[in-house]
């Protein structure tokens, strides 16, 4: 490649990378994710307590050619586990080229809280041990497997209250430009619902028999508010998924709040009802309601 031709790309891959990051900005609050002032260092909070902190160093050449360079800063992970993590997360992204710092983050969470989720167990298994040593034996139960809803069931998240506003996230399967159809009259047949001031909508579906990818956003009457979904749908790759956020107004405006929370509220959801591919699913069961 030229130098003229390296030039074009390097400029291409700055447009990109400030994308990706005003789409982690409007997913993640201040305290989840942060950048450098160089805009080529991005941080994650993995997890508050104990703390663990995940790093993505940019190159310039990133995300046409290079991959970013990963840390994890977790002191009271084993140095051999944190190397795992790093080794699973770049052969993740040698399978998924392109914009990947959304799907190392989710995945790397994952992990995280797989940790914390077997060293809570560990120490539920010695009390309980100790426990039977004390009054005898003790019959195990067994936690019941989170399950996602089923098909053409919609899941509705939890809601988020700011100044009056209230937003609250739909997400179901749809295998079709008609089912999505058919998805948003049920939804909106709920009168509640129905009444929101905005209810905007964004869909992303692969094509099996043509071999294509559609997708299509609606505002609402909430500007640009359709294209942030759809943009997240883009960065957690998931398709065959519509997802909608309910917007009752408090009659106080939000500005550049309101985006983050219909966002924010529409990635819990997805993540909640199990829509997340496999590598990038978190640990977390469904805290929503499912609507019949």
């Amino acid at each position: 490649r030229g130098v003229v031709g390296a030039v074009f790309s390097m400029a291409d891959d700055a447009t990109r990378r400030a994308q990706e990051l005003e789409a982690l900005q409007a997913i993640y609050a201040p305290g989840e994710f942060w950048c450098a002032e160089d805009g080529l260092t991005w941080s994650f909070l993995l997890s508050s307590a104990p703390r663990a902190e995940f790093h993505l160093y940019l190159p310039l050449t990133y995300p046409t050619d290079d991959s970013p360079t990963i840390i994890v800063d977790a002191d009271w992970l084993p140095a051999a586990r944190v190397a795992q993590i790093v080794d699973d997360l770049a052969a993740l992204h040698r399978e998924s080229a392109g914009e990947i710092a959304f799907v190392w983050f989710t995945s790397a969470q994952a992990i995280v809280q797989a940790e914390l989720d077997a060293r809570a167990a560990a120490t539920s298994v010695a009390a309980a041990a100790h426990e039977t040593e004390l009054i005898g034996s003790v019959e195990p139960l067994e936690a019941p497997a989170p399950r996602a809803p089923p098909p053409h069931q919609f899941f509705s998240g939890p809601s988020l209250t700011d100044r009056k506003s209230t937003f609250q996230a739909h997400v179901t399967r749809c295998a079709s430009a008609v089912e999505v159809r058919t998805a948003l009259d049920h939804l909106l047949f709920d009168r509640k619902i129905s009444r929101a001031a905005h209810n905007q909508y964004a869909w992303r579906i692969w094509d099996e028999a043509r071999g294509v990818q559609l997708h299509d956003n609606f505002d609402d009457g909430e500007s640009g508010a359709g294209s942030k979904l759809a943009e997240l749908l883009d960065l957690c790759k998931v398709n065959n998924v519509l997802v909608v956020v309910t917007r009752w107004h408090g009659g106080i405006h939000l500005g550049a709040d309101r985006f983050r929370h219909i966002v924010a509220t529409a990635r819990g959801a997805i993540e909640q009802a199990g829509f997340l591919p496999a590598d990038a699913q978190t640990a977390s069961a469904p805290t929503g309601r499912r609507k019949k």
